[in-house]
């Protein structure tokens, strides 16, 4: 049996393999797809990358996987010459989301079934390369990377790969299986993956780093006919497609270049290209344009100029949940003598902060330390690394201040402005309106969105990291208490309940979901007499689905209108669950919960 290492050097072969996946297109040919690949094996190419969803629908899956076997077979090419690399981890269901869509899957159960099919499509005892497509935000990393592990302790797979992984999770994953190779979007265009250090941290422990989508996919052709490196490429008398293969080529040897190809023209231009050798000056001057790439080659960021010169600089990062405190606290380094940059107040998106950076930390015949500001989310390590970069290769100490402010506490926040600023809460095509011109007016989306991609700062990314909590907050608007419950639960056990307690505080008061195709709905006469017992009764009447507005609980939107109306203390409060919501709820804003024994 083949054993990992020479099929990993099978996969370096000539420096280039060959993405199949657009070779599953309903408009390419059969004849056509055996021609590329007939002619991508006469070049040298030995590393053919596919996958069980790379299909034309949803009914095909498996259709790339069996392409390619056929191709190579009617090539006359044994599949122990060549590496068969797949992928598992993503379905194409459309009972699930619409037709086309991909699902990703890592339960153990899932990746293996999947497997199994992969390995009876490609007619082998044992796949070649088995990558896992993307992580499943359901599952555990951990946990899907053991069951890969299975797999190849089994012998269904040879050699393991992973693909689309952060750095973190790349990092959890070769923990518990023995990934040897490591795919990801890598292109001109680009960059995330360096920047991310997902890249720099796969090559650090050997990793084979497979750049897929590496000319940029078809939305960068005229992009990349519009760039300097067109201009270069003319000069070198090759194509600017050739040049950006030769160049990612050069980033590191352990780099090999994946790029789909529909004719045999573009199969040999593409060898061409990866076997084309670039001098430094050429190299310096395309790494310009991609301080990502200076990065890849050093293995790290410029070294900050050492301390003792005439003017210090310091750049400052903000990094936490939108409404996580973050105004509050720059106004403290305003104080201080930091000038703030702000996104918010500039418009734009976060690269456009570059620029005034970069004039900010080159001033003329500057006599005082420059202590700069930026006034930004900055959810990943991706979209820090310029900043970082740029402010080390001008001389800055870089600093990050994460407000670690828990997601229930910065929705409390975010609620309390709306409140300040609106007087109320604005409805859901309110929010998307003001929004518009006031940033601190979004939907609760924006901070799930946030917590999705957040990856916490660390040392390594070039900064020193300094973690703040921001303070517990004081829900009190007055000495006054209140009794919650949800007036649309209210069964025997609760009005019980309810007889016992509401005595002993000032309010009863009910908060409720009832969307409006029910909230208008005549109550029944039980309920309409328990509703005149009532202080008060807040009742979000938004439809359903995804949550658009910040009072359907357990966001905390009608809670805080309750207590700020009736002057009430939180630490006062108590609620009658009926619901996990109000459970939630409660233990956001710091209420009792008044367990109902049935």
């Amino acid at each position: 049996m083949t054993s990992s290492s020479e099929l990993l050097d099978r996969c370096r072969g000539p420096g280039i393999g060959l993405g199949c996946q657009r070779l599953s297109e309903p408009d390419v040919e059969r004849a056509q797809a055996f021609d590329v690949i007939a002619a991508a094996l006469e070049a040298g190419i030995r590393l053919f990358d596919t996958a069980d969803v790379y299909a034309p629908d949803d009914q095909s899956t498996g259709h790339n996987e069996i392409l390619v076997r056929e191709a190579i077979d009617h090539a006359g090419y044994d599949q122990e010459s060549v590496v068969l690399a797949t992928k598992c981890g993503l379905t194409r269901s459309s009972t699930r989301r619409p037709a086309g869509r991909w699902q990703p899957d890592g339960r153990a159960k899932a990746l293996k079934s999947a497997a199994e099919a992969s390995r009876q499509r490609l007619a082998t005892d044992a796949i070649d390369l088995l990558q896992w497509h993307a992580p499943d935000p359901a599952v555990d990393p951990a946990t899907s990377a053991r069951a890969l592990r299975a797999l190849k302790d089994s012998a269904v797979a040879l050699t393991l790969g992973a693909c689309n992984l952060t750095r973190m999770q790349l990092e959890a994953v070769i923990e518990h299986a023995p990934i040897e190779t490591f795919q990801v979007a890598l292109s001109p265009f680009d960059l995330d993956s360096i920047k991310s250090g997902a890249v720099p941290f796969a090559i650090e422990k050997g990793l084979l780093v497979f750049a897929h989508s590496p000319l940029g996919g078809v939305r960068s052709r005229r992009k990349l006919s519009r760039s300097h490196v067109a201009q270069v490429a003319q000069r070198l008398d090759i194509s600017p497609q050739q040049l950006t293969l030769a160049w990612i080529k050069s980033l590191s040897p352990q780099i090999v270049p994946l790029p789909g190809a529909t004719t045999v023209e573009h199969v040999l231009a593409n060898v061409e290209g990866c076997q084309f050798q670039l001098d430094e000056q050429t190299i310096t001057e395309l790494d310009r344009d991609a301080p990502a790439a200076m990065y890849l080659r050093r293995g790290r960021h410029a070294a900050t100029p050492p301390a003792g010169e005439a003017v210090e600089k310091v750049v400052v990062l903000q990094v936490g949940f939108p409404a996580a405190g973050k105004t509050t606290y720059s106004r403290q380094l305003q104080q201080a003598g930091f000038v703030r940059l702000s996104r918010d107040e500039r418009g734009g998106s976060l690269r456009h902060l570059l620029a005034p950076l970069e004039q900010k930390l080159t001033p003329l015949g500057a006599t005082r330390d420059i202590k700069i500001l930026l006034d930004a989310t900055y959810p990943t390590r991706a979209v820090r690394f310029d900043v970082v970069d740029l402010a080390r290769r001008l001389g800055a100490r870089v600093e990050c201040h994460w407000l670690s402010t828990p997601l229930e506490q910065a929705q409390v926040q975010a609620v309390l402005r709306l409140i300040e600023r609106y007087g109320r809460l604005p409805e859901p095509e309110e929010i998307e309106t003001l929004g518009r011109d006031d940033p601190t007016c979004f939907p609760p989306g924006a901070q799930f969105r946030y917590q999705k991609a957040f990856e916490a700062p660390r040392e390594d990314e070039g900064f020193e990291l300094v973690h703040l909590q921001p303070p517990r907050l004081d829900l009190r608007w007055g000495k006054r208490s209140a009794l919650f419950l949800d007036e649309a639960s209210l069964d025997q056990s609760r009005l019980d309940r309810l007889d016992e307690l509401e005595h002993a505080y000032d309010d009863v008061i009910s908060l409720s979901y009832r969307p409006r195709d029910r909230a208008h709905q005549p109550a029944d006469e039980a309920l309409e007499n328990e509703i005149g017992r009532l202080a008060a009764v807040y009742r979000c009447t938004h439809p359903p689905g995804p949550s658009t507005c910040w009072c359907r609980k357990p966001l905390p939107g009608l809670g805080i209108l309750a207590m700020q109306e009736r002057h009430l203390d939180a630490s006062r409060c108590a609620i009658l669950p009926s619901s996990s919501a109000d459970r939630t709820l409660a233990n956001r804003l710091g209420w009792r919960v008044l367990e109902v024994v049935q």
